[in-house]
């Protein structure tokens, strides 16, 4: 996730499948916020979080146990 001042954005972890590497996935963030690919500022801020994936055969699963 990219927090810069107003500006912000987030792609789910399968995005990182469609990047080579860090630098392009950092430049399409960007883009996406409506910030230039290589903008930079000291008040930038980038956050990591993991998701989980639920099958709905799981969540039936456990609604019986």
């Amino acid at each position: 996730m990219l927090d810069a001042g107003p500006y912000r954005s987030t792609f789910l972890l399968k995005v990182w499948e469609q990047f080579r590497d860090p630098q392009e996935f950092l430049y399409a963030l960007k883009r996406k916020a409506g910030l230039p690919g290589e903008y930079w500022s000291h008040d930038i801020r980038v956050y990591r979080y993991q998701t989980e994936t639920f099958a709905e055969s799981d969540y039936q699963h456990d609604l019986q146990s």
